[in-house]
C-alpha cells in the first residue's frame, strides 16, 4: 500500500500542478488489447468479496431454505440497485462539469484527488506496518 500510496501521490502532485507525464498513456495504452482485458478481468474475479462471503454465511446459518432464498435475493437486489444509479448520476454530474467549468480546474481536482486517496494510503500502510501483532 505503501508504494502505490506514493505513486498516487506523485502523480496526483504532477497533475495538479499542470505537469504532463507521458508514461500514463504509454501504460494505459497496453490495456486496450484483449488479451490484457481478459487477465484484469480474471484477476478482479478471484478478489474475495467479504460482504457476499458474509452473507453466503449468514444465509446457511438460517433455517429454512425459502428464507435463505429471500435473504441472497434481497442482497442481490440491494447489491446491485445502486449502480445503475450511480451510473446515470455520474454521467449527469460529469456533463454539468464539463459545461461549468474548464478542464484545467477538473484536472486540479482530480490531482487533490489522488494526492489525497495516496496519503490515505500510505498511512494505511505505515498504520498495518506499526501495528503490535496480535496473539
Amino acid at each position: 500500500m505503501i508504494p502505490l500510496g506514493a505513486i498516487l501521490i506523485v502523480y496526483g502532485l504532477l497533475i495538479s500542478f499542470g505537469t504532463r507525464t507521458k508514461h500514463a498513456s504509454k501504460v494505459c495504452s497496453q490495456f486496450g488489447r484483449v488479451k490484457s482485458t481478459f487477465i484484469l478481468g480474471l484477476i478482479l474475479g478471484l478478489r474475495p468479496c467479504i460482504p457476499l462471503m458474509a452473507a453466503l454465511t449468514y444465509s446457511a446459518t438460517l433455517s429454512s431454505m425459502f428464507g435463505s432464498l429471500l435473504f441472497m435475493a434481497s442482497f442481490w437486489l440491494g447489491s446491485t440497485l445502486y449502480v445503475p444509479i450511480l451510473g446515470v448520476l455520474a454521467g449527469t454530474i460529469t456533463h454539468l462539469a464539463v459545461l461549468h467549468s474548464n478542464i484545467e480546474r477538473v484536472r486540479r481536482i482530480s490531482g487533490i484527488a489522488l494526492a489525497t486517496v495516496g496519503f490515505i494510503f500510505v498511512t494505511q500502510g505505515l498504520a498495518f506496518m506499526l501495528s503490535p501483532e496480535v496473539a
